[in-house]
């Protein structure tokens, strides 16, 4: 019995080493790789484009914001930065009340969500992906793939990179450190009442 078990340890160690470890140094191997092409994509476009805050950060040998989709095919999550700050306006046209002001500094209201929607093209993954092309020095590294709609590199003519677009938390958490700080600045401020514009 004890020498069946050794030999199916022996075996399995054995496919181990010759099978999983191979693949997986290989697909390690591939990701640095990817890594570093995107890495420097993502430089060049955030140089440019500020409001981009690249997530690839390698941190204790992992890379945070990247997702495996095969061993050819991966994600990249790019987020996109705040796009100004929430600014506190108690004038006292509505009681109870807190008005939440989104700026950046200039005297236009809504003029950071009216360019962000419709005249930057944020939103707009053909935009972005032309941008991305135009803004990078690394072409020789990579090609983009025309048929997808969402923003795909082709690295090396094998390796397949998808950049994927959020809106990045830092507005929410603008939001409710503004709220932390009215509600103890003014003690009968309804948090339920709060509007922004």
């Amino acid at each position: 019995m004890i020498a069946a078990q050794a030999k199916l340890v022996y075996h399995l160690n054995k496919y181990y080493n010759e099978k999983c470890q191979s693949r997986k140094a290989a697909i390690s191997k591939t990701i640095r790789e990817v890594c570093k092409v995107v890495s420097d994509v993502l430089k060049e476009v955030e140089v440019q484009e500020p409001r981009f805050i690249s997530s690839l950060n390698e941190i204790e040998n992992r890379y945070e914001g990247l997702e495996v989709i095969s061993p050819t095919e991966f994600e990249v999550v790019l987020y996109l930065n705040q796009m100004g700050v929430f600014n506190f306006v108690d004038d006292g046209s509505l009681p109870g009340c807190a008005v939440l002001k989104l700026s950046d500094g200039r005297k236009r209201s809504m003029s950071l969500w009216v360019e962000f929607i419709t005249a930057s093209g944020y939103l707009s993954a053909r935009k972005i992906r032309s941008r991305t092309i135009k803004q990078s020095g690394q072409k020789r590294l990579f090609s983009l793939k025309d048929f997808f709609i969402s923003v795909y590199l082709r690295i090396y003519e094998k390796l397949n990179a998808k950049f994927k677009f959020q809106i990045c938390f830092y507005i929410v958490h603008s939001f409710c450190t503004l709220m932390h700080h009215s509600i103890r600045k003014k003690k009968s401020f309804n948090a339920t009442r709060v509007i922004t514009c």
